[in-house]
């Protein structure tokens, strides 16, 4: 699996799909905003651990009770 993983994305130049029922969720496009964010070509346009770690904070509240 892995191994098709890295070929889909390095020899492949593809990324995986993302669900398209996420478009249902509440915070469904911040979701999918931060996932192309992250699969970003050029690795100095990925985030920062730092800036993913603050953008799932940021949705956090919308999840809560």
């Amino acid at each position: 699996m892995l191994k098709d993983l890295l070929q889909f994305v390095f020899q492949m130049q593809k990324r995986p799909s993302i669900p398209e029922h996420w478009a249902l969720l509440p915070q469904g496009s911040a979701l999918q905003e931060l996932l192309t964010d992250c699969w970003d070509w050029d690795p100095d346009a990925r985030l920062t651990t730092q800036c993913v770690l603050e953008r799932l904070a940021s949705l956090q509240p919308c999840y809560s009770p």
